[in-house]
């Protein structure tokens, strides 16, 4: 998928990544970046049901 580089601020700020960088330097870090920026995603579903 293509991401705009507000796109790509917003996934990592949804990961535990966010938390080891100081917001500037996670906002220079993606300005480095292509606009847009091109990456694969890969998600899980699951569902659990109570045993019983």
């Amino acid at each position: 998928m293509e991401l705009a580089h507000e796109e790509v601020l917003t996934v990592v700020g949804m990961g535990p990544s966010a938390r080891h960088v100081a917001p500037e330097e996670l906002r220079a870090r993606v300005a480095a970046l292509p606009d847009p920026f091109t990456t694969t995603a890969s998600v899980r579903v699951r569902t659990y049901r109570r045993s019983g």
